[in-house]
């Protein structure tokens, strides 16, 4: 699967024209939740902290505040390594199918490892794999105690379509996981594929605004088995270079097709959230 990707990724942005060479740009954030292949240099060090919030389920109240914190450490030109940790905050009442919940609680702690296969600057499209296990303390969508873990595989690919102008990005992901209930003492194993195109523009010197569409799909089971749902997100973002040693960048994607198995209603609200608000600040030393 991972050189069946890879090879799509290679397709798709050898096909689309190049009209100069790289420019300096870090292309990381550019893109939304979209990730660009830059990794950085060797000996640079950033904290970069994340903000979010989901909402939307049918019926009911349903609100996640989520904070998450990285320590991005790149030991090579080719390899970067962060440690993070995140916290979600579960506000939910009288939604169908889930328990009532009001809490604060340490969600996750995760070591994300990247790999710049190609760079941008010398190849004709930059090309990074990403590989992030990670230990869980809450469920995800429903606040719920557990004890899991998984990992997150994927794929960015990038490319400079004008110079200093215009950017262009493609990711993969595949996320199995497991976990154990503790209220209930039950397992239970999931896992999703996803894949997400963005383009993004440069208004100014600093300021680059983006938009994106994610393509969604969640399973019961390890090995994307047994389908559980589908949705299609799309929306802007905006990025801003402060100065040489640090960035801001926020955006807002909905989900505007989806399906959950076995249910009625255009979007899939069993599986997914309708509204995704992000907002990150980066700062190097």
């Amino acid at each position: 699967m991972r050189q069946t990707t890879i090879a799509a990724v290679a397709a798709l942005l050898c096909c689309l024209p190049a009209l100069a060479k790289a420019s300096d740009v870090d292309s990381e954030h550019l893109f939304g939740i979209t990730e660009g292949s830059d990794i950085g240099t060797a000996g640079e060090r950033e904290v970069e902290l994340e903000f979010g919030a989901r909402a939307g389920k049918r019926g009911g109240a349903y609100r996640v505040l989520s904070q998450a914190s990285a320590l991005k450490l790149t030991l090579t030109d080719s390899f970067r390594i962060a440690p993070v940790v995140a916290f979600d905050h579960h506000r939910i009442r009288g939604v169908p199918g889930i328990d009532d919940h009001n809490q604060l609680a340490l969600a996750e702690i995760a070591f994300e490892m990247k790999y710049r296969a190609l760079d941008r600057q010398r190849a004709p499209f930059g090309l990074t794999l990403a590989a992030t296990p990670y230990w869980a303390r809450s469920d995800e969508m429903s606040g719920e105690r557990v004890n899991g873990g998984g990992v997150n595989l994927s794929a960015m690919a990038d490319k400079e379509l004008i110079a200093d102008k215009l950017f262009a990005a493609v990711n993969f992901a595949y996320s199995p996981g497991t976990s154990r209930s503790h209220t209930t003492r039950s397992w239970s194993q999931d896992s999703s594929f996803a894949g997400s195109g963005a383009l993004s523009v440069r208004l100014s010197e600093r300021t680059f605004l983006s938009g994106e569409v994610r393509y969604e799909r969640a399973y019961d089971g390890l090995a994307l088995d047994r389908f559980a749902g589908h949705a299609v997100f799309a929306g802007p973002g905006l990025y801003v270079r402060l100065n040489d040693k640090a960035w801001i960048s926020a955006l807002w994607n909905a989900q505007i097709a989806g399906r959950a198995e076995g249910a009625l209603g255009a979007l899939d609200l069993t599986n997914f959230e309708r509204h995704l608000v992000k907002a990150r600040l980066g700062i190097q030393f």
